[in-house]
């Protein structure tokens, strides 16, 4: 349906229209059909957290329990707009509720950790284990259940060590095993009959080792990292209905799948100097290669994880003085990152500067309710650059997001 008639009663697009859009191809009074889509969200997240210490030995050791209950309703309903010629003003009620949903995620954690020094050497090793269980129901059907998940991880290991070189020093090394549970979106694809009995949770193998220097005015890092990521859980939009574009009204459709693997290496250095009392600087690089390691769904083994940079360089200063001025500026370069899983897109470099500048005002009457005023001045993307942020999370082609405009900000805050 693209047009109503005076009556709100749809009309047929008339034979010969080229484009169902173009308003001159209908009677004189039509008028554009248009709706306002609403989410609805409603979160209750409790738990429990238990530790315990112990010292036997040369050994401290550190056990616990972590304990969480999320419970997520989720919705849609669309609102009929007025005159989509005029605004945007809807009329109540809703004509049409997609889909009402309450998704329960039950988490338990275990874990136990030994810390142990050697002369200069800190050596910490640690195991820990998730219990995770999800459930969804349909609203609309008398809270009618329709998936339960377990995602449960295997043991999971941990081992650092820490080699003191001096008071400023440090060299490290850590291999940390870890674990993503599926998410509750995957459940809510099963209430429009998706199967996601195939989807499994994610898992990682991370190594990590590098330098550290640490000064009153200086602090410089090192890194080298090797990440290994296992059946990576990937969105893909539904695209049989013959949808190529954004779909308002694709609901909780769409398909869940296990890419089989990421592997990402690379080195970071950062830099910190506090070249005086008032100036600090800050820089830090970024040279990374994420590629996929399973044939499946038009990935390919080798290609480069879509939207994973090859470069990023940051560079940052920043300024402040006894009389409570503050201002600073900053710019990142984000290098070419690939926009799809099977690389046919790639997207451009950018460069993206944001810049600040602030006063604290105190006043020296304790008595006031009010102690102190900040006054804030922010602007990001000051170069006013066009560009393409971030990309669709499954890689689909065409999926972009433009990065905002330069958007400046004034606020003012009081301190009681």
């Amino acid at each position: 349906m693209f047009f109503v008639d005076a009556n709100g009663q749809p009309m047929a697009t008339p034979a010969g229209c080229g484009n169902p859009y173009d308003a001159s191809c209908y009677p004189a009074g039509a008028m554009p059909a248009s709706s306002f889509r609403q989410s609805l969200y409603k979160n209750n997240r409790y738990g429990f957290i238990a530790k315990g210490t112990w010292q036997v030995a040369f050994n401290h050791l550190t056990a616990g329990l972590w304990l969480e209950n999320l419970d997520r309703i989720n919705g849609r309903v669309w609102y009929a707009v007025t005159d989509p010629t005029l605004n945007w003003n809807y009329t109540r009620p809703y004509y049409y509720k997609q889909f009402n949903q309450q998704l329960n995620t039950n988490t338990r954690k275990l874990y136990a950790q030994d810390e142990v020094t050697l002369g200069p050497v800190d050596i910490t090793a640690g195991v820990s284990k998730y219990l995770v269980t999800l459930t969804g129901k349909n609203l609309l059907d008398n809270g009618s259940q329709f998936a339960s998940l377990n995602s449960n991880s295997s043991l999971l290991p941990s081992l650092g060590a820490v080699y003191h070189l001096n008071r400023h020093s440090q060299v490290y090394a850590s291999v940390t095993k870890n674990f993503e549970p599926v998410p509750d979106g995957v459940v809510q694809a099963a209430a429009v009959g998706t199967d996601i009995s195939h989807v499994k949770p994610e898992t990682s193998i991370n190594i990590d080792t590098g330098y550290r220097y640490s000064s009153r005015d200086v602090q410089l890092g090192l890194s080298v990292y090797h990440v290994r990521f296992a059946n990576q859980i990937t969105f893909i939009n539904p695209q049989s209905d013959g949808v190529t574009r954004i779909n308002y009204t694709i609901g909780t459709a769409g398909t869940y799948i296990n890419v089989g693997g990421v592997e990402s290496k690379g080195v970071e250095a950062i830099a910190n100097w506090k070249v005086s009392p008032n100036l600090a600087l800050y820089a830090s690089a970024t040279f990374n290669n994420s590629t996929y390691l399973g044939n499946i769904n038009g990935i390919k083994a080798g290609n480069k994880v879509a939207g994973q940079p090859s470069r990023m360089l940051a560079l940052a200063a920043n300024y402040h003085d006894a009389d409570g001025f503050q201002a600073g500026i900053s710019g990142k370069y984000v290098g070419g990152r690939y926009g799809t899983i099977d690389n046919t897109e790639k997207l451009p470099s950018y460069v993206s500067v944001d810049a600040y500048a602030g006063y604290h005002i105190g006043f020296a009457d304790s008595s006031r309710t009010v102690k102190s005023v900040d006054l804030m001045f922010n602007v990001t993307n000051l170069m006013d650059r066009r560009y393409l942020g971030t990309v669709d999370s499954a890689g689909t082609p065409g999926y972009y997001f433009i990065a905002p405009g330069r958007t400046a900000v004034f606020s003012i805050k009081a301190n009681l």
